[in-house]
């Protein structure tokens, strides 16, 4: 007789790894054919395939199960797996309003399916941007942006969430309802993970001042609006436009607090150029080089596939942008495409949003096909195409496919295979018709998030590339293997971080006109790692500090804090290692040097275990 409590430990343990690296949507269909962690790392690519996983997913799958082995879910922690940490949160506090006013004037059945209707609508934009649900307290939500797993962007997927949950409440509501919410949305240091109550009360606490500071904030927010904290709004940068509220003086909390009502998302064609003015170019050179020599030895009809390659906060969209600036100059078209981390099961995301900005237009959902401004739109359209559009394949079901309108209701019924395939080849037109008027440069930025119809799209692109003067460059982090034939690839870069003296001259050209101490310059350089990232963050860190006299003078004494901006962006990068996070953390805190056997006393884990993790 099978061990049932073995098995169901497997698939628990299934679970927990595959959400862990991100694959979280595919652990059901895994359960549903007995896969565990003890057969994951045997199953083939048609495996994987039968089950409905991506080919970039597969490929994602393989590096994972070399870096983070899913043994190590079956090997006995060294401290308990909710053991209570130290993190940097977003919390965010949602409130029904008049939920008192409701219930007194339904059933208690209808007002039992009004707040089913309530969670549901909230969910979704929840589930989507990783928000993690810790209480539901009747007409009320505290979400979780940051835990149990980090991001390096929490904070914009906070505010992100809490602008879909209004749209996503309008949407949902049963009819005759007007259901309205107030959210308060806050950042900061906390501890996570400590265990308060049994049983069914049993809840996954966070402590500390922020999960506070988001319930005060939902208090003075007026309904369907969102307010966040200045800690909040100091990280989401300029993707948002905010309106100040002014200095707010909140219960419970011992300082005045400025605080800020989110009015709405703000359109860009890059996340890194939304958030910031880009740093000097540093140290780049040999780099910069490459590419403008692979722009230059473009022919008439021979386009170029450059793959970019480098860790987060590297550089890689400081150097695209020297590169598409010098080719702008020179009078060619650029055509710059994002992917995004939060529109990975969207077809054709960075296109349409693309397309969009291009027209001039919002995204139009369903619109009736009967509004004036379809057809001009259409046309618009048709010239974005080039002449690719004048083939028998690109029907007007498809443009208005392409656009988001409703199809005319005289419009020959097509089949979902058919006109996937004509899609494909619409956005394959889209993407080559810049280079039909000459050279162009075609950017497709942080490929490790593109969606599987883009993918597609984009090697059906590759694969004409012979036809046009175009050069294609994808830039991507080491997570993602790109999926065509190495004699597809005319050139591939990969960015290495910074050495000292371009770190150094780096932090000179950001502090700008303040001269920083030879000390603390030093030190900057060291805490960095050649990360241009970090030390773009941490300098202005300096510069902002309350302590001007770090970088007016020599005091060895002073430590450097990591800066806020940075929290998110390395708290994620452990937890991606979580099988050996615990190692990485008791080596900080004795020093960035230590010798194995002082560590080797101070971790509790057998000494093969405690190898693998360090070489980790």
């Amino acid at each position: 007789m099978p061990n049932e409590e073995g098995s169901d430990q497997r698939g628990r343990n299934l679970t927990i790894w595959l959400k862990r690296h991100g694959f979280g949507k595919y652990a059901t269909e895994m359960l549903a054919h007995d896969i565990g962690v003890d057969v994951l790392t045997r199953l083939s690519d048609e495996d994987l395939q039968s089950i409905g996983m991506s080919l970039g997913d597969r490929r994602r799958l393989e590096l994972c199960l070399e870096s983070d082995p899913p043994d190590a879910a079956l090997a006995p922690p060294s401290r308990p797996a909710n053991a209570p940490e130290r993190r940097h949160l977003t919390v965010m506090f949602c409130d029904l309003v008049g939920s008192t006013s409701l219930s007194a004037s339904l059933d208690p059945e209808e007002y039992r399916d009004i707040l089913v209707a309530y969670h549901r609508a909230v969910e979704s934009p929840l589930q989507k941007y990783a928000g993690y649900i810790s209480r539901y307290m009747g007409d009320g939500l505290l979400i979780y942006f940051g835990y149990p797993s980090a991001h390096e962007d929490d904070a914009t997927r906070a505010v992100r969430a809490g602008l879909e949950v209004l749209t996503s409440l309008t949407e949902h509501t049963p009819r005759g309802i007007d259901l309205q919410v107030r959210i308060g949305i806050a950042t900061g240091d906390v501890v996570a993970g400590d265990i308060v109550g049994e049983g069914a009360s049993e809840l996954r606490a966070v402590l500390g001042e922020t999960p506070n500071l988001a319930a005060r904030l939902q208090g003075i927010a007026e309904p369907n609006t969102v307010v966040i904290a200045d800690s909040t709004h100091r990280l989401i940068g300029s993707s948002f436009e905010t309106e100040s509220l002014g200095e707010q003086d909140l219960k419970g909390i011992p300082n005045s607090v400025e605080a800020f009502r989110v009015r709405r998302l703000r359109t860009s064609t890059s996340p890194a150029l939304a958030v910031k003015q880009l740093p000097p170019l540093i140290g780049r050179t040999e780099e910069l080089r490459a590419l403008l020599e692979s722009w230059e030895q473009l022919s008439t009809h021979q386009g170029k596939l450059v793959l970019l390659n480098g860790e987060p906060g590297i550089g890689k969209t400081r150097l695209t942008q020297e590169l598409c600036t010098r080719v702008a100059q020179q009078g060619h078209r650029v055509r710059r495409l994002q992917c995004s981390p939060y529109h990975g099961s969207s077809p054709f995301h960075p296109m349409r949003a693309r397309l969009e900005n291009e027209i001039g237009a919002a995204a139009p959902g369903r619109e009736p096909s009967g509004q004036v401004n379809r057809q001009a739109r259409l046309d618009t359209l048709v010239k974005r195409l080039g002449h690719r559009c004048d083939s028998p394949n690109f029907s007007a079901a498809v443009l208005d496919e392409f656009l988001g309108f409703a199809a005319p209701r005289d419009a020959e019924p097509m089949t979902h295979e058919r006109m996937h395939a004509e899609l494909l080849n619409a956005w394959v037109a889209y993407l080559m018709a810049p280079a039909e008027q000459g050279p162009a440069l075609l950017v497709i930025e942080d490929a490790h998030w593109i969606d599987p119809s883009t993918l597609d799209v984009l090697t059906q692109a590759i694969a004409q590339l012979a036809e046009l003067p175009m050069m294609l460059l994808v830039t991507h982090r080491p997570e993602f293997v790109p999926p065509w034939p190495q004699e597809c690839i005319y050139r591939g870069l990969a960015l290495s971080r910074l050495d000292a003296r371009d770190g150094a001259a780096l932090a000179l050209q950001i502090a700008a006109r303040v001269s920083l101490a030879p000390r603390m310059l030093e030190r900057i350089v060291e805490k960095t790692d050649g990360v241009p990232l970090f030390v773009e963050e941490l300098t202005k860190a300096v510069l902002e500090s309350e302590q001007p006299r770090w970088y007016d003078d020599d005091l060895p004494g002073q430590t450097l804090a990591i800066p806020e901006s940075l929290k998110d962006s390395l708290m994620a990068r452990l937890d991606r290692l979580a099988a050996v996070k615990e190692v990485a953390q008791i080596g900080a805190c004795i020093g960035r040097e230590f010798s194995y056997d002082l560590l080797r006393r101070v971790v509790d884990m057998p000494e093969q275990a405690l190898l693998s993790a360090l070489e980790k």
